[in-house]
């Protein structure tokens, strides 16, 4: 089973639906709480096309979204997303009064064909995907979710979240269908509505953070309007984690070399791995290969960031269950710290400077001015201190330095001995602090 590529995108809908929404997506880290990782976005497999672009055919899909009871849904956004050639392309729009929606110019879809249907008001999403629709034709596909009695029990070491979305796939006469859903609350036993399309559901996933969830087996009959008979129920204290766990800080160059260990798989799940840049433009995904799962307990993958992933963003790092729905991302913060020269003489003059992420900027939009610390030592140093208080694991502290709302920062150093650096950054609402990788200055 393959994750659609409309899930993203359902994600950033319903974690933006309210304020604290976001939650749902905030990475917990055992090692410093100076931040979070924002919710994921759009897949950036996805090629959507700008308004009143020319498309690849003449197909016309069309249809009405309506609320729980029945109602015309207004404002609705309802997208749509097909393969043509070896990209997917896709557009979107929003629901008139009366629920009615239309695209036209669509390229044919041949059981490709993917359509999600997103609440203006409620945090749910539902989809349709695997469709087929012709060129030349009319396609109607029209949206009413029906809901799943869905309880969530909080376990294990990551329990603080506050929202979680759980995912449900099945299938009717037409095609593979889902839901996409947030459930609130804050007792130890969490109970809501899961949305979905009407159809019939064996599979699932609940997501309490970005890199931890749990994929599980349901039996569900979902009718459109009404509640349906069956129940779900998930338990968090068996769910699945990723986690990068070198370098310490999840942070560092292009180029560098993490592990990301994995928790509560089972035996005989194939994983895919994937990665890709927050970076709106940097949306290329790199694939890493498979894994299979022996279930005999925690264990380690070793991957390396490309060389070319733009500083000052996330690097996701994802997990795909290739048999199922589940997908994990584990965030690598790309920051940089450069040298104008590697190698100088004794007391010369070398310009260090670099990027670190902070919260706000996306391309050309600046975001939060930072103050960064520079930290040197004269005896080598292969990784960043495992503490957040450098000197207590022999740094010396040079400057304090003003990063700009692109996260660039500088200073010119003289270093008489060679001397490693390395620059710690606070975390915000977005990034958690974390430093850079180190850098050598050789002086001869």
């Amino acid at each position: 089973m393959r994750t659609t590529v409309l899930v993203a995108a359902a994600a950033l809908l319903m974690l933006s639906m309210a304020e604290g929404a976001a939650g749902a997506a905030d990475l917990p880290s055992h090692r410093t709480p100076h931040g979070r990782a924002p919710s994921p976005g759009v897949a950036p497999s996805v090629r959507f096309a700008t308004l009143g672009a020319r498309l690849a055919g003449s197909a016309t899909v069309t249809g009405h979204v309506y609320d729980f009871g029945g109602s015309a849904l207004a404002g609705a956004k309802v997208s749509w997303a097909a393969a043509v050639g070896d990209v997917y392309e896709g557009s979107d729009t929003t629901t008139g009064a009366d629920g009615l929606y239309t695209f036209a110019g669509l390229p044919a879809a041949d059981g490709t064909g993917e359509l999600l249907a997103s609440s203006p008001t409620q945090p749910w999403a539902i989809g349709r995907f695997g469709a087929t629709w012709s060129d030349p034709g009319t396609a109607t596909f029209d949206f009413r979710p029906g809901v799943v009695t869905t309880s969530v029990q909080r376990g294990g070491d990551w329990d603080g979240w506050s929202k979680v979305w759980v995912d449900l796939y099945g299938r009717d006469a037409a095609s593979a269908v889902a839901g996409m859903s947030l459930i609130a609350g804050a007792s130890a036993t969490v109970v809501g509505d899961a949305w979905a399309m009407p159809g019939v559901y064996d599979v699932g996933a609940a997501y309490f953070w970005m890199d931890e969830g749990i994929e599980f087996a349901t039996s569900a009959t979902v009718t459109a309007g009404q509640r349906s008979a069956q129940t779900v129920s998930v338990d968090q204290s068996l769910a699945q984690r990723v986690m990068v766990t070198t370098p310490y800080w999840a942070s560092g160059s292009p180029g560098s070399a993490v592990k990301i260990l994995h928790e509560g798989y089972p035996g005989l799940w194939t994983l895919d791995y994937m990665g890709f840049s927050d970076s709106p433009t940097a949306p290329t995904v790199r694939t890493f290969g498979s894994l299979a799962t022996t279930g005999t307990g925690p264990f380690t993958r070793s991957i390396t960031i490309p060389t070319r992933a733009p500083a000052g963003y996330f690097y996701l790092l994802e997990v795909q269950h290739r048999e199922g729905p589940l997908v994990l991302d584990a965030p690598f913060q790309v920051c940089t710290l450069k040298s104008s020269t590697s190698s100088v003489r004794s007391g010369g003059a070398v310009k260090l400077s670099g990027v670190i992420p902070t919260q706000g900027h996306e391309g050309p939009r600046p975001g939060k001015v930072k103050y960064v610390t520079l930290y040197k030592r004269t005896t080598s140093a292969s990784a960043a201190p495992a503490a957040w208080d450098a000197t207590t694991r022999g740094w010396t502290k040079v400057a304090r330095l003003r990063a700009d709302g692109f996260g660039k920062y500088a200073t010119y150093q003289h270093p008489t001995r060679t001397t490693w650096y390395v620059v710690r950054y606070p975390g915000d609402d977005w990034y958690w602090g974390a430093y850079t990788s180190v850098l050598k200055v050789r002086v001869y």
